[in-house]
């Protein structure tokens, strides 16, 4: 008799709930930002905290509009919760920047993102450091989701988004060997939903036995 495999040890359904999952994260994103380009307000110098602010409550006020889709159903948005990846308690807990999160059993899972504002006062390390996308592999535990996935959200605040990704695209490069990126995988394009097509995807392996960490990169024009 052909034994049963349940849903949460199938791969192939795993993996199609990872890709909806995704896609449904980044739809969610876009709706969350096309809330804010539509409130008239100038985003050109507020600071990071406040815009992710702003976004979570505009993906919150698509999550729960009558009109919304059945897949909303089951996600959630927050900005700024915190984590205790060694044991901290009450102020000294880190926080993550946003977590969405998904309740579909048996698969329920989160994707966070790193936000940061990119402007002319941007130093490499902004992004590429300790306190950018090394959150996701060093010592502050920021998590990962259960397919090895986060994200890094880019508030675009001056010049334009062909300046941003060249920009980026080189500054990785520059920093292959320290950001642990996995052998024949670069800067590449990695589009989830048509409406956000600046979206790239870069593959880490901090550790030797440990499996990659795939981190997409999101740019969101504010200026």
């Amino acid at each position: 008799m052909k034994q049963h495999v349940p849903a949460s040890l199938n791969p192939a359904i795993s993996n199609k709930f990872k890709e909806r999952f995704r896609r449904h994260v980044f739809r969610l994103v876009y709706e969350g930002y096309v809330q804010l380009k539509g409130n008239d307000k100038d985003y050109s110098t507020v600071i990071e905290e406040d815009i992710s602010h702003d976004l979570t409550e505009g993906i919150d006020c698509f999550l729960k509009a009558d009109k919304s889709p059945p897949w909303v159903e089951k996600l959630s948005v927050q900005c700024e919760p915190p984590i205790s990846p060694h044991g901290e308690v009450g102020r000294n807990r880190p926080r993550l920047d946003i977590k969405i999160r998904s309740g579909e059993r048996p698969h329920c899972a989160t994707f966070v993102f790193e936000t940061k504002r990119l402007r002319h006062a941007m130093r490499p390390a902004d992004y590429f450091g300790k306190e950018g996308i090394e959150r996701f592999w060093n010592a502050s535990g920021y998590p990962v989701n259960t397919y090895g996935e986060a994200g890094m959200l880019g508030y675009i605040q001056d010049e334009d988004t062909a300046h941003w990704i060249s920009w980026l695209k080189e500054r990785f490069e520059e920093r292959r060997g320290a950001l642990h990126t996995c052998k024949g995988f670069g800067w590449e394009y990695a589009i989830q939903v048509n409406e956000l097509p600046e979206t790239f995807c870069t593959c880490h392996q901090p550790s030797v036995n440990g499996e990659p960490i795939i981190i997409f990169h999101l740019l969101l024009l504010f200026c």
